[in-house]
């Protein structure tokens, strides 16, 4: 699936994931097709983290922490197959100055 070498998704493809449907049940093409092993790990962490956030309320299952979000240090955890944990934090600033001028001057 892409588009000029990039890949894309439909919005629903993480419930593959989040279900461990690693047989690609009522999806065509099945999301895990011709894709490296990483891609059922991934499916296999993210079922056992949500498992534990329905269980306990944390959705941290090893080293590799989903941080807690906050205003004030605002972390977003993104699932990757392609690195080694699966997973990596990053600052969530994404279209923060858009964001700041809306705050600040539109809805004051």
């Amino acid at each position: 699936m892409g588009i000029n070498g990039i890949d894309v998704y439909p919005y629903y493809i993480e419930v593959a994931f989040v279900f461990n449907n690693v047989a690609g049940r009522g999806y065509a093409p099945n999301p895990f097709e011709g894709r490296p092993q990483s891609y059922v790990e991934l499916a296999d962490l993210m079922s056992k983290m949500w498992v534990s956030f329905i269980h306990g309320g944390d959705p941290n299952v090893d080293a590799v922490q989903w941080p807690k979000y906050s205003g004030a240090n605002p972390t977003n955890l993104v699932f990757d197959p392609s690195r080694d944990n699966l997973r990596y934090t990053e600052v969530d600033d994404y279209r923060e100055a858009g964001i700041d001028y809306l705050l600040n001057s539109v809805f004051v």
